[in-house]
């Protein structure tokens, strides 16, 4: 996610060979190296009943969580809302600290669909997400937890190159984006 250049991790190492205190105009380097640090995006609508550009449904909250075997919640994935790209992404310790002494709360542990029914989260890690629906629109029903799992395989082609494949699913299916529907009435106690 991201520009390619903003993204780019370089480094080198700088050394000396004179054990002499002091030392200076001794220095050697090392080749640079470089890498590129890749984050990934969850795509998200909300529906009402169907999957129809007529029933997109806003308000509706979201919570996701991490989780190691799929099924079992972790901890909420912290947020904070970039109202910039109009995304949510992960927040910084920093941003965590921060918030915990602050009068306007910034970092959040739900998403909220937009008038369009969407919402997106930019800046996860390859891994297994578990999405609940924590705030249900009155006059639905809430929906199933989804699990969402990314993965990604970077081959460098060689120095300066590299090849990237992603892959998302939603509950174990291939998917580019995660469609979520709500339907409407009551659920009758068993």
């Amino acid at each position: 996610v991201g520009n390619f250049d903003e993204n780019k991790n370089t480094v080198y190492l700088e050394y000396s060979n004179n054990p002499n205190a002091g030392g200076e105009a001794d220095f050697g380097k090392t080749p640079e190296d470089t890498v590129w640090v890749f984050t990934y995006r969850v795509d998200s609508t909300k529906y009402a009943d169907e999957i129809k550009d007529t029933n997109k449904l806003p308000g509706a909250g979201f919570t996701l969580y991490t989780t190691t075997d799929g099924t079992t919640k972790g901890n909420p994935v912290k947020l904070v809302f970039d109202t910039d790209k109009n995304v949510y992404r992960p927040a910084s310790a920093a941003e965590i600290d921060a918030d915990a002494n602050a009068q306007v709360k910034k970092v959040v542990t739900e998403m909220t669909s937009d008038e369009d029914g969407k919402f997106h989260v930019i800046g996860l890690d390859v891994g297994t997400y578990i999405m609940e629906e924590t705030n249900v629109p009155a006059g639905y029903n809430k929906c199933a937890d989804i699990t969402i799992e990314i993965t990604a395989v970077h081959e460098e082609t060689d120095k300066d190159n590299a090849e990237t494949i992603i892959t998302m699913k939603k509950d174990n299916v291939a998917a580019s984006q995660v469609d979520v529907v709500n339907k409407s009435g009551t659920i009758l106690p068993e």
